[in-house]
């Protein structure tokens, strides 16, 4: 069953609808997003299959675009005005249903809805929280309808959302060449190059800074932050990392 429905006056808002429907979709999947004349089936019964979209969905989208007061029928009367319009309808079973209503307003409409120039039964829609699409920067009103209805319908799944390493994948290093003389790859460090002994594991080697893959010559692994080599002897001390 959809969680979401789209409403939305074809000549007005469509255009904008089907930008969302796609986003939508390709975030949560088609299953989860009612479209109309995308989700009902050939053959099926229109106003049983609007109604129960309704009725199942859980966030309705109600898209305004600039025409969505004004546009009018064959008589002159606004469509907004009459009960059997389908946006009207679609909004008042909605609101009857305990359904979560967002407008989405098209940048060229007026916003906010103006109370005055609604329909009794749909004046609640002038008090709601809306967010506006501008044309110039698409993507974050995108994220922000994807962010509520994840607010509103928790199950969901944002399929987008690259998947969170945990645990030990997330934090392994990874080693190539067969140990001592190969490449040692640390994602807190970024990539180390040993060359035929063994690697250090530092900032510093004998006093000089590598800002780039350290390369280490013949000795002993030191995990050690600064390694200080002592003229003498050629021994080393280090001071461990904090």
């Amino acid at each position: 069953m959809p969680k979401v429905f789209l409403n939305y006056r074809t000549g007005d808002g469509e255009q904008l609808a089907t930008i969302i429907d796609q986003d939508l979709r390709r975030r949560f999947g088609d299953e989860h997003i009612f479209k109309d004349h995308r989700s009902i089936q050939a053959g099926a019964v229109f106003q049983k299959a609007l109604e129960n979209g309704v009725w199942g969905s859980k966030v309705l989208l109600c898209v305004i675009g600039p025409t969505w007061l004004t546009a009018a029928d064959g008589t002159g009367r606004r469509k907004i005005d009459n009960p059997e319009d389908w946006i009207h309808r679609e909004l008042v079973m909605a609101f009857d249903h305990g359904v979560r209503v967002i407008p989405v307003v098209d940048e060229r409409a007026k916003s906010p809805l103006p109370v005055k120039e609604l329909p009794q039964r749909l004046k609640r829609l002038a008090d709601l929280q809306y967010q506006v699409y501008h044309h110039r920067d698409p993507d974050t009103l995108l994220n922000r309808i994807a962010q509520d209805v994840l607010d509103f319908v928790p199950e969901l799944k944002d399929l987008t959302e690259p998947a969170k390493q945990t645990g030990e994948s997330a934090t392994r290093n990874e080693v190539h060449g067969g140990g001592v003389g190969g490449v040692w790859r640390d994602p807190s460090i970024g990539t180390i190059i040993s060359g035929p002994g063994n690697q250090y594991n530092g900032d510093v080697v004998g006093g000089s800074q590598f800002n780039g893959p350290t390369h280490a010559g013949t000795g002993t692994f030191n995990n050690a932050r600064t390694i200080n080599v002592r003229e003498d002897d050629g021994s080393a001390e280090g001071e461990g990392r904090r």
